[in-house]
């Protein structure tokens, strides 16, 4: 890996490709983030400061903001810089929904509302990020209705994706000096479809270096009760559930949702459940069954390569040599460089649980 430094001005002030390591996260549901240890010099120490741009050199629509430098001396292993930060996707989080909106309509139509009214076409002209712009409508299909006042668009924006299966990214142009926001769909790649080539990870193809799966019931919660504006037994609440099933199976959670409101009546009784239910399924997408499978694949000799074969948010099929087989969505890339070489590890996880 090599980087280039912006400047302010988003002008490349030098090329970086010294460095101890340098580790490059993507996320397909939330923002990645970037770190990268170098000797301490005067080249460095003037280079890695925060607010800066990185930017990776091979993959140039991935870019990153360094939020936190740490500079570390030591008599017996020299001085060292630790920049890091995260990608351009946290550019999202540096925004609230500044007034209460109350949005209906498909999940990408909800947040290109969101980001257009709080980002780039904002009331307030500090509020706007010049650099942000919006790519074409990818046409994700669904319906969803929400009220937000006060929340963070990049949580908001997070937890519609997870809620919907679907990805969203802010690629960088160095000519055009912009960020796009786009929302994405992975590709299915697995045995369920016939339209393009098979992905398949597991101890037979040789193409897995290591496997560590992993079921995870700790956080899982079937059964969540919503409670909207009202006080005591006049409270609103609904009930949202992924199961029928009582006894020990039964898993319930509240959910404080006094922060949306009908507004003294302007919205109906049922679309004020509406409301509620729709925070109930947020809930219940953050309170699934985790499993998942992070699997090190040897980036030198695998049959399938990232960013070539398959890509971020990707349905693939993985087995290990236990038998636990999957079909999982890549939602997580971690790539790494040192002076041992480039790995490239990605994690997966079922969307079906």
């Amino acid at each position: 890996m090599e980087f280039y430094i912006l400047n302010s001005d988003f002008e490349i002030i030098a090329a970086l490709d010294t460095f101890k390591s340098a580790i490059w996260t993507r996320r397909f549901y939330e923002a990645g983030d970037f770190e990268i240890y170098a000797p301490a010099n005067q080249i460095t120490l003037a280079l890695l400061v925060e607010g800066r741009i990185v930017v990776r050199a091979d993959k140039q629509e991935q870019a990153g903001i360094i939020e936190t430098v740490k500079v570390t001396t030591s008599a017996e292993e020299g001085d060292y810089i630790l920049a890091s930060g995260h990608t351009l996707q946290a550019v999202l989080n540096r925004r609230i929904v500044w007034k209460q909106t109350t949005l209906t309509g498909n999940p990408e139509k909800v947040v290109r509302r969101l980001i257009t009214e709080n980002l780039i076409e904002a009331e307030e002209n500090k509020r706007i990020i010049a650099q942000m712009t919006l790519a074409a409508p990818a046409g994700i299909a669904g319906t969803m209705k929400a009220q937000y006042t006060g929340d963070n668009i990049g949580e908001i924006v997070s937890g519609i994706c997870k809620e919907n299966r679907i990805g969203y990214k802010v690629d960088f142009s160095l000519n055009a000096k912009t960020f796009t926001f786009s929302l994405y769909e992975g590709t299915d790649r697995t045995f369920n479809q016939n339209i393009v080539p098979f992905v398949v990870f597991s101890a037979d193809f040789d193409n897995l270096l290591s496997t560590d799966y992993t079921e995870d019931g700790s956080g899982h919660k079937n059964v969540i009760q919503v409670a909207g504006e009202g006080e005591g037994t006049a409270r609103q609440k609904v009930t949202v559930a992924t199961t029928n099933l009582g006894g020990l199976a039964r898993k319930e959670a509240f959910a404080d949702a006094r922060d949306l409101s009908s507004n003294s009546g302007e919205f109906t009784a049922l679309t004020y459940a509406q409301l509620l239910e729709q925070r109930g399924a947020q809930a219940l997408a953050e309170a699934r069954i985790l499993e998942g499978m992070e699997s090190e694949i040897a980036a030198n000799y695998s049959s399938f390569q990232i960013d070539r074969d398959f890509f971020l948010g990707d349905l693939v099929e993985i087995i290990d040599q236990y038998g636990h087989e999957m079909t999982p969505r890549v939602i997580e890339i971690i790539e790494s460089q040192d002076e041992t070489g480039y790995t490239c590890i990605p994690t997966f996880a079922n969307d079906e649980t």
